[in-house]
C-alpha cells in the first residue's frame, strides 16, 4: 500500500502547486503551468508567486522546509510515473528504497505542509481582496 499512498502525496503537492500557481500566478506574473508534472519547476514558479507578491518566507523557515520536502518527492519521482507504477517501461523497479519511508511520520509532515499551503492561500487570498483583484 506504499505506492499508492505516496503517490496520492506527491499528487497533493502538484496539483495544490497548479491550483496556487492557476489562481495567483497571472496577478503576480508567473504564468500557469499545466503542461507538466515537474515539482521543482512548480516549486520554482510558486516561490517566484510568493516574491512577486510580497508574501516572503516565515522566520519559522516553513517554506523552506516545504521545499526540501517537494526536493524529495522530486528526486524520487520527477516524473510522476514512479509511485503508479512497480516497474519502468523497461522492466525495472520503479522506485527503490521504499521500505524505509514511515508512513505515520509522512502522514505528520503532509499535514504539516497542508497547513502551510492553507496559510500561503489566506495571505494571497487577503492581498488580493486589500489590492482590489479579481481573477
Amino acid at each position: 500500500m506504499i505506492y499508492p499512498i505516496v503517490f496520492g502525496y506527491r499528487q497533493f503537492l502538484e496539483l495544490t502547486l497548479k491550483a496556487m500557481i492557476e489562481e495567483y500566478g497571472p496577478l503576480g506574473g508567473v504564468p500557469p503551468g499545466w503542461s507538466h508534472h515537474r515539482l521543482e519547476d512548480l516549486w520554482r514558479d510558486f516561490e517566484r508567486l510568493l516574491r512577486n507578491w510580497g508574501v516572503a518566507d516565515q522566520e519559522d523557515g516553513s517554506t523552506d522546509a516545504v521545499q526540501k520536502c517537494v526536493a524529495e518527492f522530486s528526486r524520487m519521482d520527477p516524473t510522476s510515473a514512479a509511485f503508479r507504477f512497480p516497474k519502468s517501461r523497461k522492466g525495472e523497479a520503479s522506485v527503490a528504497g521504499c521500505d524505509g519511508i514511515e508512513l505515520l511520520q509522512l502522514r505528520e509532515t503532509m499535514l504539516a505542509i497542508e497547513t502551510y499551503f492553507m496559510w500561503v492561500e489566506a495571505a494571497l487570498h487577503s492581498k488580493r481582496d486589500v489590492w482590489g483583484y479579481i481573477p
